[in-house]
């Protein structure tokens, strides 16, 4: 898209992407001992997370 940014955070325990265009949607991706709670994982900020 023009004049859009995004851009992936990419570390040794995961990575978290953001994109500008859906600023208050993020996603998590991360190595959980658990595999029920292991890959991506969506958080969408809302009243709860104002900031």
């Amino acid at each position: 898209m023009p004049n859009g940014l995004a851009f992936d955070l990419v570390g040794l325990g995961g990575r978290a992407p953001f994109d500008q265009h859906r600023p208050a949607e993020y996603t998590f991706d991360d190595a959980q001992p658990d595999a029920r709670e292991r890959g991506a994982r969506q958080v969408i900020a809302g009243p709860q997370l104002p900031y």
